[in-house]
């Protein structure tokens, strides 16, 4: 699924959510067209509240699914 990143962070999350998507699975797809551990640690880290993680769960699932360096 191809998430549209917008400044709706709430809407985002409630689509992926709708279409059953984990927590790993919304990171991923956010950060897609991304490269670079910063730009993409730092969509991690915005959207962490929204996924219901702290910065620092978010940044382990993002780690553990080699979206960003640890």
């Amino acid at each position: 699924m191809t998430l549209r990143y917008t400044d709706d962070h709430k809407a985002i999350i409630k689509l992926a959510r709708s279409k059953g998507l984990s927590d790993e699975e919304i990171l991923k797809a956010l950060v897609a067209n991304e490269y670079g551990d910063g730009a993409r640690l730092q969509i991690v880290l915005k959207f962490a509240p929204f996924l219901g993680l702290s910065e620092e769960d978010a940044r382990e699932v993002a780690a553990k699914s080699g979206l960003i360096r640890r």
